[in-house]
């Protein structure tokens, strides 16, 4: 499994799953996506709170130390992405109504500026094929 960096350096198997911090009220800004960012199918997986921050554990671990901090160590929702399967999952919980469009543009391939978790995910895989 993958998971954003900071911290930890993980090994890439072939069944990638890429996870994002849903922080879209702390970074809303995102960097192009890769040229060949493949077009993911979107699913979204409405969950309890707690069950949100269980799927979401590996976002929170990776979360850089300013974000951490702003967040009180919680997620707000994350994606979940599979290369191997093709999809884009929005993991938030049931009563979540803000970050859509800022979820989206990571289902996209668009990281948060100034970081490469995506596209360095997206490389791997190819690279694992």
């Amino acid at each position: 499994m993958y998971q954003r960096r900071h911290r930890f350096t993980t090994s890439v198997s072939p069944a990638l799953l890429a996870v994002l911090v849903g922080c879209a009220t702390m970074i809303d800004e995102h960097t192009a996506p890769p040229a060949d960012w493949p077009q993911l199918q979107r699913q979204e997986l409405r969950v309890s709170f707690l069950e949100t921050q269980r799927l979401c554990a590996p976002a929170i671990a990776s979360m850089t130390p300013v974000a951490l901090a702003l967040s009180l160590g919680l997620v707000a929702q994350c994606v979940l992405i599979d290369f191997s399967r093709n999809t884009c999952t929005k993991v938030r919980p049931i009563d979540e109504t803000d970050g859509d469009q800022h979820e989206e543009e990571h289902c996209q391939g668009r990281d948060h500026i100034g970081e490469t978790n995506l596209r360095d995910a997206w490389a791997a895989y190819k690279g694992s094929k």
